[in-house]
């Protein structure tokens, strides 16, 4: 199954969650319940493998309006089709549209990188999420603020690309930026993982 929830829809946003069957190759809608997930359009969200769950973050709610619910993580759990609000035993990353989350393989850790914030500046702000202990650290700020770009976690390396550095012009340079999450530090150098074929 694929999910799609809320997301931006004859000018507003969408009010279900498009259930899609791979095998077979159908969409099912499903009602998001009133007063959950008010933030559809422009948002962020992953998988989270220790939880079973798609968490989401970030976004605005109709026409452009504000946000609807600043600050507020909303989990989905496909297997019973239940919604949640997650809690966190510390300070948050602010809310923000257009950034970029991406969750660890083993789904242990979740990243939340720049976007655009309050009063539309792009964030330069990176911020990593311990799962099992529901508590965030701040790491240092980067030199250039990105939104709208893509991400993905590979091992302990964070890994994003593409993007804005300026909202309208100025698209980010074609280097990917490389966070060491271990070692809570930018890199310029990454090591992709050695992958062996067994033999047949």
């Amino acid at each position: 199954m694929a999910y799609v929830a809320g997301g931006t829809e004859n000018g507003g946003a969408a009010r279900h969650m498009a259930e899609y069957d791979l095998e077979k190759d159908t969409v099912n809608l499903l009602d998001i319940p009133e007063g959950v997930m008010l933030d559809r359009k422009y948002y962020a969200g992953t998988y989270l493998k220790t939880r079973g769950s798609i968490v989401y973050f970030g976004g605005q709610s109709d026409n452009d309006a504000p946000s609807a619910s600043p600050g507020v993580w909303t989990e989905f759990v496909p297997g019973n089709r239940t919604w949640n609000t997650l809690n966190f035993t510390n300070v948050a990353p602010s809310h923000r549209i257009l950034s970029c989350i991406a969750a660890s393989e083993d789904g242990s850790k979740v990243v939340v990188f720049s976007g655009l914030q309050d009063q539309r500046a792009i964030g330069r702000d990176i911020w990593i999420l311990d799962v099992a202990r529901m508590t965030w650290t701040q790491g240092p700020l980067h030199p250039q603020g990105i939104c709208m770009n893509a991400c993905t976690i590979v091992n302990n390396t964070f890994i994003s690309w593409g993007g804005y550095n300026r909202i309208g012009t100025g698209t980010a340079n074609g280097s990917a930026i490389l966070y060491d999450i271990a070692a809570s530090r930018y890199i310029t150098n990454y090591e992709p993982p050695i992958i062996t074929q067994e033999a047949n």
